[in-house]
């Protein structure tokens, strides 16, 4: 259930970060030297790299989940 909404929060933000950074090239054109705004290959590593740290810091807390008793979890509540 963590990992499904995490994956579920890492969509949206690639799916609306991807467009909008598209649409920002313009505004940062000139900042960028030997490279160009829309290249695919750093939209695909930052993309992989946001990808890899999800999945890392939700992994963590899943397996925390996993390890917790269900029953002892409802008396707590």
């Amino acid at each position: 259930m963590v990992l499904r909404e995490s994956v579920q929060l890492l969509a949206i933000g690639v799916s609306l970060g991807l467009p909008l950074s598209l649409a920002a090239t313009r505004a940062i054109k000139a900042g960028l030297f030997g490279d160009r705004p829309a290249d695919p290959v750093t939209l695909a590593a930052a993309v992989l790299v946001m990808s890899v740290a999800m999945l890392v810091g939700s992994a963590i807390p899943a397996r925390r989940a996993t390890r917790i008793d269900p029953m002892a979890a409802l008396r707590c509540e």
